[in-house]
């Protein structure tokens, strides 16, 4: 047996360099004896001769009989560091079927006893269920610790939870990673952990050395299903560490990090880490909140990516990057010595506010908010909508929120920029483009919080980016060829401006642009205006109006300085000469039939023609098979042999 388990063994990966490997089996669930003279068959004895056998890995194994869940009550004291690589395998107890049998727990411990201490590279730790150990003051005990090791294996553990999955209490920290670098956290589609119930973390990861570290596939939060809340203090925190992944790319490595009743992540004073692909306050499925009390927090931290993710059903923000220390020696743009470094953190095709299936779980706050000392962040191509205020909440300097964001039916403003000298700025060089804004409640973008903003000569003012002048539109006109748009444009400095044009289908008459029910990007130009003048621009986009024909009748615009500062949308200026135009059709033959394909217009039925020259268009009157914008009809092909079939859209 000790020869078949060296070979497993070395075929993961975990023995190179050892000569052999020893088994030791916990016989029975007593805590006797001490760390020099355990009782023989003790999980405290076991540990002892492991660590006594070098260089392993050994393992240790359970067959405490009879069968069934056995509860190990810690009470004489810290059970044994563990030193030498070992494997601890819950699995090995009899009548195991998924779900842990090995119980640990620290109820009657003495205050600040951890669970298990892991000093050991190369070691793991499947199917236990660990908790109910009690912390003192300055001291957060852990159901588990690992100092200053490489390469752990933590699978299939309930760390803060009973081996039946309640709730038991009084464990501050479920996992802890001090200076551990390369260990795996469950895995994608098998072994994820529980790690729930824990009063502050359920998994902390800490220290300068705490690096490259995966965790995927785990319930953080939740009960053992993963649909209702038993929520640590937070989910997750990375503290000083770097480079760690949370979550990943492929299928089965999603966490579900939800019911926690501060933050789902906090990344504190750490850079490069990998939020990715997670269930951030929603249950598995992503189609019901199971609140964080906010999503991810960025606290002090660069070059950190959260992409792919559903951050969705949180009480408050989405993604928050906000100060909570003060570091010293750091300026960003001249700010006091001391702010805080959020700097060039990347938000990328996220679901903030929407679930699987376009679910509106939305958020209670903002989508995004990029606090006082944020810089250079950038949010791009994420969905952000049916938030409780607003879609982006800007307050910081350099930001870029563009490259094709959905950003509607939030409460408030689609976003929002904000300063002020004493606080809560600066809010300037804010950058907002390429976007589609639609449906929001008040305005598409709103400098100062404080409603539509008019311009001035020459753009003198002061406030949110400035408050930086928006295009005047004088003329729009569409046909065959693309879009023609007239206008001027009056600022305070010859260097280049930024246009920005959108597709708009209805322009409020309060508000302008403010509640246009969408917003289609056309394109941008670079002006140059002449200082405190109405410098004129017309351009041309070889364009086509999107999707329907007649629907997209006005156009808006923004204005962007060469310092980054975006204005709100400029007045909706209407569309003159609208042509009708040629819908994209596809046709292709499926079993003697012909599937027609095409947008879904109002007003828009489908035609065929047996002949093009001269035309005979009969309207098609087959079911209209239609879903998600589009429709299909199902067409019988002529009877004759190589007879030929054309067909059109009429759209009033």
């Amino acid at each position: 047996m000790k020869t078949l388990f060296a070979s497993v063994l070395v075929a993961a990966g975990l023995g190179a360099g050892f000569v052999r490997a020893d088994t030791f089996t916990v016989t029975n669930a007593n805590d006797s004896g001490d760390n020099s003279n355990a009782g023989m068959g003790t999980l405290r004895w076991a540990i002892i001769k492991a660590n006594s056998i070098t260089p392993g890995p050994n393992l240790i194994n359970f067959r405490i009989l009879p069968g069934g869940v056995q509860v190990i009550q810690v009470v004489l004291s810290q059970l044994p560091t563990i030193t030498q690589t070992v494997v601890i395998d819950g699995t090995t107890q009899p009548g195991y079927a998924g779900t842990p049998l090995i119980e640990i727990t620290g109820v009657s411990a003495p205050a600040g006893t951890d669970g298990l201490v892991i000093a050991a590279s190369g070691s793991a730790i499947y199917g236990l269920a660990i908790n109910g150990f009690q912390s003192t003051i300055g001291y957060l005990a852990s159901g588990v610790k690992v100092v200053g090791s490489a390469g752990l294996t933590i699978r299939s553990n309930y760390l803060g939870l009973s081996a039946s999955g309640s709730f038991v209490g009084g464990q501050y920290v479920g996992l802890n990673l001090v200076n551990t670098w390369g260990s795996e956290i469950g895995g994608p589609g098998f072994g994820g952990n529980v790690i729930s119930g824990n009063r502050c973390y359920g998994v902390l990861i800490e220290g300068t050395s705490s690096s490259n570290n995966v965790v995927e596939g785990n319930l953080i939060g939740t009960d053992i299903n993963g649909a209702f809340a038993l929520g640590n203090g937070e989910g997750i925190v990375i503290y000083l560490g770097n480079s760690n992944r949370i979550g990943g790319p492929v299928s089965g490595s999603a966490n579900v990090i939800s019911g926690n009743p501060t933050n789902g992540i906090t990344i504190f004073t750490g850079c490069g880490n990998l939020v990715q692909g997670n269930y951030i306050g929603t249950d598995k499925t992503g189609t019901r909140g199971v609140a964080n009390g906010e999503g991810i927090e960025i606290a002090d931290g660069g070059s950190n990516q959260i992409v792919g993710n559903i951050i969705s059903g949180n009480v408050t923000c989405g993604v928050l990057l906000d100060d909570e220390i003060v570091p010293p020696f750091f300026s960003i743009y001249g700010t006091p010595l001391g702010t805080p470094l959020i700097i060039t953190n990347l938000i990328s095709g996220n679901l903030i506010g929407v679930g699987n299936s376009g679910a509106a779980l939305g958020n209670g706050l903002h989508g995004i908010a990029m606090g006082i000392y944020s810089a250079r962040n950038v949010a791009a191509s994420n969905t952000i909508a049916w938030n409780g205020q607003d879609g982006v909440f800007l307050s910081g300097m350099g930001d870029f929120i563009g490259g094709a964001n959905h950003i509607h039916n939030n409460v408030h403003n689609g976003v929002t920029v904000v300063t002020n000298s004493v606080g809560p700025g600066p809010g300037l060089f804010e950058s907002i483009r390429s976007n589609s804004i639609y449906m929001n409640g008040v305005l598409g973008i709103d400098l100062g919080n404080d409603g539509r903003t008019p311009n001035d000569p020459c753009d003198n003012d002061v406030g949110a980016n400035w408050l930086q002048n928006f295009p005047v539109l004088t003329g729009a006109s569409h046909n065959a060829d693309g879009v023609t748009i007239q206008g001027t444009f009056d600022s305070d400095i010859d260097a280049g401006y930024a246009l920005d044009f959108f597709w708009n289908v209805q322009c409020s008459q309060i508000y302008s642009c403010s509640t246009c029910l969408n917003q289609y990007f056309i394109g941008s130009i670079t002006l140059t205006p002449i200082p405190c003048m109405d410098t004129p621009f017309n351009v041309f986009f070889p364009v086509q109006v999107p999707e329907c024909p007649g629907s997209y009748n006005f156009i808006t615009a923004t204005a962007t300085s060469p310092l980054g500062d975006t204005s709100e949308f400029s007045d909706c200026c209407q569309v003159t000469e609208v042509l009708p135009t040629r819908v994209s059709l596809t046709a292709q033959f499926s079993g003697g039939n012909i599937i027609v394909s095409f947008p879904d217009c109002t007003g828009c039925v489908l035609q065929s023609s047996p002949t093009i020259s001269p035309p005979s268009w009969i309207t098609v009157s087959l079911p209209y098979n239609c879903d998600g914008g589009e429709c299909s009809v199902t067409v019988r092909t002529p009877q004759q042999q190589g007879a030929a079939m054309f067909f059109r859209l009429s759209c009033p």
